[in-house]
């Protein structure tokens, strides 16, 4: 009787073991999935970040062109 006792306890640990591993193993594969997503979607953030810097940098210069013009046109319709 003791034997099956033991048995019966080293068979639920057993399957404690695999659902625990099958549970870690699907959460790796998760992290795994997380962290090349979070690769790919840095990339692109860094990408459009610098995109827009670029945007706003062309902006500025072609405001103050606009600005120049503006004084320039002010200053022929004085004439």
């Amino acid at each position: 009787m003791v034997t099956d006792q033991n048995h019966s306890f080293d068979v639920s640990n057993k399957w404690k073991v695999i659902r625990y591993t099958e549970k870690l193993a699907q959460s790796l594969e998760l992290n795994k999935q997380n962290t090349e997503v979070y690769s790919a979607l840095s990339g692109e953030n860094r990408a459009l970040k610098k995109q827009l810097k670029d945007y706003h940098f062309q902006y500025n210069i072609l405001e103050k062109k606009v600005k120049r013009l503006e004084k320039d046109v002010k200053f022929l319709e004085t004439e």
